[in-house]
């Protein structure tokens, strides 16, 4: 009897105990939807800049967001009103865009673009920043941009392939590129 009785207490008070951490169990699988318009249906990076403002690479160009609103940050019929695919920033100042028309040198501070002082690659799919050299994956090789002297380079040993889709560089040193 007393063996039943320990046996059933037991059972009531996993029950109870699973029942309330059950109930107590929070879901943060929330996801918020930003509207860019009709314009944008089609994202493919995200940045965040020093002050926290989240930017939007989209089929139609450059967006930011607040945390309230987004904003378009192009004119149509521009080279800015194009398919950003990947993006970088640089310094509290500027953002680099890889675009399908190359480059863009987006000045956050000032709201302008600027154009590079070298002709650069088309396609430009994939962007890295490190020691002062812009690295960037384009559909036809990598290449790199010296951010002080503004010399490009292409880069051909080692890589299998020459379509870049990625870029990122590890906390111990190597450089890993998606072909």
């Amino acid at each position: 009897m007393c063996q039943r009785m320990i046996t059933i207490l037991f059972l009531v008070c996993a029950f109870c105990i699973g029942g309330s951490a059950y109930g107590q169990k929070v879901n943060y699988q929330q996801f918020e939807n930003i509207y860019l318009g009709a314009e944008a249906s089609v994202i493919s990076c995200f940045l965040q800049d020093s002050e926290g403002l989240i930017w939007i690479g989209s089929n139609k160009g450059l967006f930011s967001y607040d945390g309230y609103s987004t904003q378009s940050h192009f004119t149509f019929a521009k080279r800015n009103n194009t398919q950003i695919y990947c993006g970088t920033v640089v310094d509290s100042t500027y953002l680099y865009l890889g675009a399908d028309n190359g480059l863009l040198i987006y000045n956050y501070r000032t709201d302008t673009y600027e154009e590079p002082e070298t002709q650069l690659p088309t396609d430009i799919r994939a962007l890295l920043v490190h020691d002062g050299m812009l690295w960037l994956g384009t559909l036809n090789g990598l290449y790199t941009y010296s951010l002080n002297d503004h010399q490009l380079s292409a880069v051909t040993e080692g890589i299998p392939h020459q379509t870049i889709y990625s870029l990122i560089r590890s906390s111990a040193g190597p450089l890993y590129i998606g072909t």
